[in-house]
């Protein structure tokens, strides 16, 4: 069990990196920037942005807020005939930083509580 929660994972794809972008942007609605608001009105599932090099993308709220939806980055690397793709799955740095403190509160609360 990991104590901070993160994934990466590499993937081989028959397919180059145009057409890997294209699949990604054509199922994320464009953004570069990633806030706390998300676009709740599109009818797509994923927002982000994609190119031949590399892709951002995370879910899309329909309701609700939730900051703890991780965001997937990727790298795409042409080898031959097939291209790996990398993905690291992490949450947003102020998300880390609220469990950090989290952490800390309790700990120190914990240990002022017990002898």
């Amino acid at each position: 069990m990991n104590l901070v929660p993160f994934e990466n994972i590499k993937l081989k794809s028959k397919l180059n990196t145009e057409e890997i972008a294209e699949r990604i942007s054509s199922r994320a609605e464009y953004t570069r920037q990633f806030g706390m608001s998300f676009h709740k009105n599109s009818f797509k599932d994923y927002e982000g942005y994609a190119n031949e090099k590399e892709f951002k993308i995370r879910r899309i709220l329909k309701t609700g807020r939730n900051s703890f939806i991780p965001t997937a980055h990727g790298r795409m690397q042409s080898q031959g005939d097939k291209c790996i793709i990398s993905i690291k799955i992490r949450l947003l740095p102020l998300v880390y930083i609220l469990l950090i403190c989290l952490t800390v509160f309790l700990v120190l609360f914990c240990s002022s509580i017990l002898p």
